[in-house]
């Protein structure tokens, strides 16, 4: 995402950036219920080649999410990566706990690994993925401590009213395994045999899937809704799901507390309102 001009008006840095026209990834599949897997494996396959340029320029995006992936043009589906408020380098491993909860790894929630692993974004590779299809969370609450035992202890379920094909299952359960030490590398997910089905191998899935009456039974009880104005299972934009916990460190280069201190930014032009708080408004 282009940034075309930055002036300073009084105690405030205003920066005009480029306009992405198709909006956010989460709404695009809140709108649609969730998308086909051909679409998915799209959008996915761009993301995928994105991360894996920033790992290998040591860079940890760490808060990977739907709402940070904004569609450049909705009939291409080219997207693009922004909001690299929390994002820290690999090579010096700096440590955070900040990121989106919904999102996190299990390893950063117990505090066994928080450093800058690139293993944190794969782990948020694979709940963007569940989350493009079916457009509900892998690991689902209704509340912030019912999403983090979800995320420590249950396994993942692809009940629901979306029939997708075993090379998409095998990849998402090998981009959520919860030892960081054994989960898929991202230089090896577009090796994944998913990216080498042939589309007419999805399409076949998918015309079943219409033709299927029991899949349209999708039980909804175990769903849970907290409030749909805040978005699929209520745990969107919510500290639990889209919103950014704050870390509770500032040691290390780039964390939240460092950024607050040494930027003031006006609110309407931040990503992401909860790492830099304006005392201005513009």
């Amino acid at each position: 995402m282009q940034l075309y001009y930055a002036f300073i008006c009084k105690n405030d840095v205003i920066l005009i950036m480029e306009y992405i026209p198709g909006g956010e990834l989460y709404e695009y599949v809140k709108n649609k219920e969730g998308i086909s897997e051909m679409e998915a494996r799209k959008i996915f396959k761009q993301l995928v080649y994105t991360v894996e340029y920033c790992h290998n320029k040591y860079v940890i995006h760490r808060d990977l999410k739907p709402s940070n992936i904004l569609i450049y043009d909705q009939s291409t589906l080219d997207i693009k990566l922004i909001d690299f408020g929390i994002s820290g380098s690999n090579y010096g491993k700096d440590k955070s706990t900040a990121g989106s909860l919904a999102y996190m790894p299990p390893e950063v929630l117990t505090n066994d690994n928080t450093a800058a692993d690139p293993a944190i974004d794969v782990w948020a590779l694979g709940v963007i993925l569940y989350f493009m299809i079916y457009a509900y969370l892998p690991f689902r609450g209704g509340t912030e401590k019912e999403v983090r035992r979800a995320i420590l202890g249950s396994n993942i379920s692809f009940e629901g009213k979306k029939r997708i094909t075993v090379e998409c299952k095998k990849l998402i359960k090998s981009l959520l395994i919860k030892d960081p030490k054994q989960r898929i590398k991202v230089t090896e997910i577009l090796q994944s045999e998913w990216f080498a089905l042939p589309d007419e191998k999805i399409k076949e899935v998918e015309i079943v899937k219409k033709a299927t009456v029991e899949d349209t039974k999708i039980p909804l009880q175990k769903i849970p809704v907290v409030d749909p104005k805040l978005g699929v299972n209520g745990l969107h934009r919510k500290s639990g799901g889209e919103g950014l916990i704050k870390s509770k460190r500032s040691k290390t280069f780039g964390t939240p507390n460092k950024i607050a201190k040494r930027s003031l930014l006006p609110n309407k032009f931040l990503v992401n309102k909860t790492v830099i708080k304006s005392k201005k408004k513009i």
